[in-house]
């Protein structure tokens, strides 16, 4: 596994301290128009800075009827295109939905866009959140059983799990085969009982699952985090 700096905008704010980069869409979408579609522009100032995009985090779903949903389905579609334009592997997605219905809608949304996604190298990767269908795991196995696609993955968000009374190093040792990508923080977060043996225990377990992908910190925390945790960040 290695480190992913999660950046807000791009060119970043601060110094880039891994060459592996995650980017919320808004900051990908800056910088392809168009006047260029390929994002060819875009890729070029990565690898000028040394860097590749290694994922890109899509807005969450929210539609909850029919109209939304097709103008939603649409626009994440067009979004996983320019993923793969810009040669982002993978597509980091979230749900806002809650309750039954909400899971209903996110399923069928997820279907149609994991059918796409595996026509094109681009992985989706749908994240848990707090407060949404998504948040026990329970929850996201039935999906992946629902789904059953290996181009459809699960981003382990440590914090949001927390929120949701979910231990994170369990979470990340349930979907071990299907994980793609880990958001972690890098200092304790004592309100939601993430203590910084809580962080290296969900590394741990991760080694020991011989996890591969981006562990995504965010860029205000990567030196912290580094400090802290390097010794069980290895080159994939």
């Amino acid at each position: 596994m290695h480190l992913s700096i999660l950046h807000t905008t791009w060119p970043p704010t601060s110094p880039v301290r891994a060459t592996s980069i995650t980017l919320p869409w808004d900051a990908v979408a800056a910088h392809v128009s168009h006047r260029d579609v390929s994002g060819d522009t875009f890729r070029s100032a990565l690898r000028n800075a040394g860097c590749s995009l290694e994922c890109i985090e899509l807005p969450p779903l929210t539609c909850l009827d029919a109209e939304t949903f097709e103008r939603e389905t649409d626009d994440a579609y067009m979004r996983l295109q320019i993923a793969e334009r810009v040669g982002a592997p993978l597509a980091i997605i979230a749900s806002a939905h809650e309750g039954e219905a909400g899971f209903e809608m996110t399923v069928d949304a997820l279907t149609r866009l994991t059918a796409l996604a595996e026509r094109m190298d681009v992985r989706l990767v749908v994240r848990n959140a707090c407060g949404s269908a998504l948040e026990q795991p329970a929850a996201l196995h039935e999906l992946l059983r629902r789904i059953h696609s290996p181009d459809l993955a699960i981003c382990v968000d440590a914090l949001e799990f927390a929120q949701a009374l979910v231990n994170p190093a369990d979470a990340a040792l349930s979907f071990s085969q299907y994980t793609a990508a880990v958001c972690l923080p890098a200092r304790p977060v004592p309100n939601l009982r993430v203590t910084a043996t809580a962080i290296r225990t969900t590394l741990t377990t991760l080694a020991e699952e011989d996890f591969t992908g981006p562990v995504i910190v965010e860029a205000r925390e990567a030196a912290e985090f580094q400090a802290q945790f390097q010794d069980l960040l290895k080159p994939d």
